[in-house]
């Protein structure tokens, strides 16, 4: 699923006239926040879960994207740049999508392969930028929300609700999973458990 999946069907989302306590409060290379915004109607809340799935996705995604490209798999390499394209626009990671959006039409025309090489990796590093910079923000977030909450604990009991809806749905291969591992993630910002919980999600999706 492309991360525009997300998106809450509810005729009662508004503009709220006081901003979300969860948003981006500081300037990141190559993420341009009005434009991530205006997909998700300016819900905060949910701008925040869309850019940690794509921060948290980063490392199997580009590894695929640069594989593929090593081993000449190019309808690999093509499918991968599709969806590059299409998620890092719906964050509003502008010129990734545009660097994606290139490279898929260089895969698809058969242009030089030293030329799709080198725009692979210029793909590459400007998503690893825009990755870098969220997973710092993220983390900054998560330290401040844990200093103001102090020793709050965690709702054990909705884990272990989570974890036995999870279990059950991963055994029918129900995609609903991929819900449970979405609200799993609000858990994790920060942590090496986004990761897990995204790899866990990717064959779901697929």
């Amino acid at each position: 699923g492309k991360p525009a999946d997300f998106l809450e069907s509810d005729s009662n989302i508004e503009k709220e006239e006081t901003p979300s306590q969860a948003e981006i409060k500081q300037y990141i290379p190559g993420l341009d926040q009005e434009a991530g915004l205006k997909p998700v109607m300016q819900n905060h809340d949910l701008y925040i879960k869309l850019l940690t799935r794509f921060a948290n996705g980063y490392a199997d995604a580009s590894s695929e994207l640069r594989r593929a490209c090593h081993r000449h798999d190019w309808p690999a390499a093509e499918l991968a740049a599709h969806s590059l394209k299409g998620s890092s626009a719906n964050i509003g990671a502008l010129a990734v999508s545009k660097l994606a959006a290139s490279l898929e039409k260089s895969i698809r025309e058969q242009i030089d392969v030293d030329k799709i090489a080198a725009l692979a990796e210029e793909t590459l590093s400007g998503w690893q930028e825009v990755v870098y910079g969220l997973r710092e923000e993220l983390e900054e977030q998560t330290t401040s929300t844990q200093s103001q909450e102090g020793n709050s604990e965690l709702d054990t009991e909705r884990v272990g609700t989570l974890l036995d809806d999870l279990s059950s749905l991963i055994e029918d291969s129900d995609t609903a999973a991929i819900v449970i591992i979405d609200e799993f993630e609000t858990f994790c910002i920060g942590t090496g458990l986004g990761h897990c919980l995204s790899s866990l999600a990717h064959p779901l999706q697929s």
